[in-house]
Formats: structure tokens, C-alpha cells, sequence
């Protein structure tokens, strides 16, 4: 991988306000985390991918599914076939033949049911001019979708270096748009050069 160097003419820098440059480090953040965001939302719920490739399948390991809805659980879809006992049913194929008895997706992990999950996924916003980036949940059910989906799929919300390198783009972009003004911008970007 090649190395990307920015480089700035500071002689200009003294002229920014201080509120100016922390609007502009809030900025490149805000930038940033939408940008992962984005990255993770259409590798994950489109592809089925996780950082490093293909996401672990749905598990075979044998389980049974209660036939009353879990306080608190969405969305709830009642089993049908498998073998059925009082409280629950069993399914000796996993989860993956309850989701396909249900007429859910089980041929490969793609973690989109109703979309509540997705449109909950957001850049955690704080109007900090810096720390850390923090993309996640505000329903609690939905934190839980992640700390169980996370054990059997690790890498599923981390980004590859070819992701890294297109938030790093992105920033530079934000940047050069940001110092050098837009018209500038565009005539540079158009040559497909950077100063």
C-alpha cells in the first residue's frame, strides 16, 4: 500500500480562528464516521461480508425456539414445523432450519430482517473536535444483535485496510474542500491531482 502524504500551506493557518479549526476537526470527524457507517452498512447488510471476507453461515447446532414471545425480542415469528413440544419447538438443524422453515434467509449470514437493525446503525455523534469515532446502536435490543453477532462473527463491524483507505480519501477530500475552498477544489480534483 502506498503512502498518502497531505501536505498544507500552514502559512495560511494563523488567519483561522480557533472556533474555526475545532468546527473543521468536528467536521472531518463528522466525516469520517458517516463515512464507516455507510462502509460497514452496504458490506454487511448487501453482501453478507465481514472485514476479511464471507461471514460465518447461520449455526446447525441443534436448539429449540420457545412458541412464546420473548419479552422484549423483535421481531417475533412464531416456529412452524420442526419438532414441536409444549413450550417450544425443536429444530435438530439450528437456526438456520428454524429461519428456513419461517421463510427467512438461511442460505448465508446477512444481518437485514426488517431494516430496524440498519436504521438504528449510526455515527454516534458528540461535537468533539476529538477521540474516538464510535458507530453503533441506540435500542439496547439492538446493542444485544451486536454482542451476540460479534461472538460467532468477530471481524463483522471492523473495516480492511482498502476501507481505511477510502475513509482516509474521503478525509482528504473534506480537507482540501475545507482549506482550499470548492472552486479550487473542483479544478484540482479534475486534473486528479493533489497539492
Amino acid at each position: 500500500m502506498s503512502d498518502i502524504i497531505i501536505t498544507f500551506n500552514y502559512s495560511e493557518l494563523h488567519k483561522l480562528s480557533a472556533e474555526r479549526i475545532r468546527a473543521t476537526r468536528v467536521y472531518i470527524r463528522d466525516v469520517a464516521g458517516n463515512r464507516i457507517r455507510t462502509i460497514i452498512r452496504n458490506r454487511v447488510s448487501k453482501h453478507g461480508l465481514g472485514k476479511s471476507g464471507q461471514l460465518k453461515g447461520y449455526s446447525t447446532k441443534p436448539i429449540r425456539i420457545s412458541r412464546i414471545p420473548q419479552a422484549g425480542r423483535k421481531p417475533y415469528v412464531p416456529p412452524v414445523g420442526g419438532k414441536p413440544g409444549a413450550k417450544s419447538v425443536f429444530y435438530p438443524g439450528g437456526y438456520k432450519a428454524y429461519r428456513r422453515s419461517v421463510g427467512l434467509r438461511a442460505t448465508r449470514f446477512i444481518l437485514s430482517n426488517t431494516g430496524d437493525f440498519w436504521r438504528d446503525f449510526r455515527y454516534l455523534r458528540d461535537g468533539r473536535p476529538d477521540g474516538d469515532v464510535k458507530i453503533g446502536v441506540m435500542d439496547s435490543l439492538n446493542a444485544d444483535v451486536i454482542e451476540y453477532t460479534e461472538k460467532g462473527r468477530p471481524d463483522i463491524f471492523e473495516l480492511n485496510e482498502i476501507e481505511i483507505t477510502r475513509v482516509g480519501e474521503e478525509i482528504l477530500d473534506a480537507l482540501e474542500q475545507t482549506f482550499l475552498g470548492s472552486e479550487k477544489w473542483r479544478r484540482i480534483r479534475g486534473k486528479g491531482t493533489r497539492d
